[in-house]
């Protein structure tokens, strides 16, 4: 009996020593399981400049014995480091990968990118740098291969068009002159700025000088007059009637573009008010007139084809005198000298014909063009009107003006014979300033 009572504590004593160690070994399972590396990292910019360095951080979690990371276009190339420190020197995405091992022997990848930008170095070239009036020019930034993220920024002075946000810029002057040109560039992360001082000069073409309307009297007993600043942008026009004062218009300007010209009446009583807005490309997209208290009478938005002076179509309102407006849709077509020679009126949002007004035009200089006197299209003519027709929808003449003209040497109009429908006439002799340089 004792013999057996031995013998039944001693396998308690080995079935209790079974279940300590089973829990035991059960333990350390869950151990090494809680232990398992997994990589991760941080980096302490995700975009830099070329030349910069990325401090890594690793942020991998359990039980991990080693790290391998791999810098595509990074220096150092590779590292085993906690938190390397990487520098690169090349503009492009890059890819990061960091492979961490466990105490196992078991690898985890965690993989990122690093964006580098080239820093913004603004410089451009000029095809030429003198042309004659009317002449174009090919600005080119350099480099001028787009990069991710990189944007130009123009400025042409006394250019058409004045703005552009173009890599390769062609730019026309119509002024004689010595013009400034600048350009920006910019990416997310730096801006250079390059400006070149009198870069483009633009002289009269050979034989020819350029001219500035200065007094017009007409056979009728009225006249004009111009006043000038210095750069020659008409600043004030007045008009009289046998030597008495009638009115007066004064312009004004923002950024060399003309935004407002003011007609006020011998007394100084303001009479109308025209604006121009203009778009990114220099060209004006609306031109209004008020009356003298501000109210809108008429006013015009243009349409252009990329790269044109002129107009392709506009949308004009007019005011019906009781406080709504008439609106047209009128297409204009042009000459060979891009003078506009038809005008077609709609009414808006129809195909019913109002009317069409007619142009034709001499071989001479327009000495209005560089004054940019008028809204577009008439304002761009680079010749001189001999007549306009105007007919109604079904084709009949409503209206039409002839001009005779006779030129100065420098082949400007120097007297103009108008003859108006009624057949009535008017000769205007014109004088000018036609400065050398």
């Amino acid at each position: 009996m004792g013999n057996l009572i031995r013998l039944l504590a001693y396998l308690a004593n080995i079935t209790i020593l079974f279940l300590f160690m089973t829990f035991i070994l059960s333990c350390g399972d869950d151990d090494e399981e809680t232990e398992s590396g997994a990589a991760d990292f941080s980096p302490t910019e995700q975009k830099i400049l070329v030349g910069g360095q990325v401090n890594f951080q690793d942020r991998s979690t359990g039980d991990v014995s080693a790290l391998s990371w791999e810098f595509e276009g990074g220096s150092p190339g590779t590292s085993t480091d906690l938190n390397p420190v990487v520098t690169y020197n090349q503009p492009g995405s890059f890819n990061v990968t960091l492979t961490a091992t466990d105490a196992r022997g078991d690898k985890t990848t965690k993989d990122g990118v690093i964006e580098v930008l080239a820093e913004a170095m603004a410089d451009f070239t000029a095809d030429v740098t003198t042309i004659d009036v009317d002449g174009q020019v090919i600005f080119t930034a350099s480099p001028s291969d787009p990069m991710e993220g990189l944007t130009w920024n123009w400025s042409f002075e006394g250019g058409i068009p004045a703005t552009s946000t173009e890599s390769t810029v062609t730019v026309t002057y119509i002024l004689p002159g010595k013009f400034d040109a600048s350009l920006t560039v910019s990416n997310e992360l730096s801006t250079d700025t390059e400006l070149k001082t009198e870069f483009i000069t633009v002289v009269a073409a050979p034989g020819t000088v350029q001219c500035f309307p200065t007094e017009t009297t007409g056979s009728d007993g009225t006249s004009s007059s111009f006043t000038y600043d210095i750069d020659f942008r008409w600043q004030r026009l007045d008009e009289f009637l046998n030597d008495d004062l009638v009115d007066y218009l004064l312009a004004s300007y923002t950024d060399d573009r003309l935004d407002k010209v003011e007609k006020f009446d011998a007394l100084n009583q303001l009479v109308t008010t025209e604006t121009f807005l203009y778009n990114d490309d220099g060209q004006v997209s609306r031109y209004s007139l008020f009356d003298e208290t501000g109210a809108p009478q008429f006013f015009t938005d243009f349409t252009y084809e990329a790269g044109s002076e002129n107009p392709i179509t506009s949308i004009t309102q007019q005011s019906d005198g009781i406080g709504g407006f008439t609106a047209f849709d009128v297409t204009y077509e042009y000459d060979d000298n891009d003078n506009v020679s038809l005008e077609t009126f709609n009414f808006f949002g129809t195909n019913t014909l109002v009317l069409t007004v007619a142009y034709e035009y001499d071989d001479k200089n327009n000495p209005f063009n560089t004054l940019k006197f008028a809204p577009p299209p008439i304002g761009n003519n680079i010749n001189n009107i001999i007549s306009i027709i105007t007919r109604d929808a079904d084709g009949n003449e409503v209206d039409k003006k002839t001009f005779e003209l006779t030129y100065n040497p420098e082949g400007y109009p120097a007297t103009t014979k108008q003859t108006n429908f009624d057949l009535s006439t008017v000769t205007f002799t014109n004088s000018y300033n036609c400065p050398e340089d």
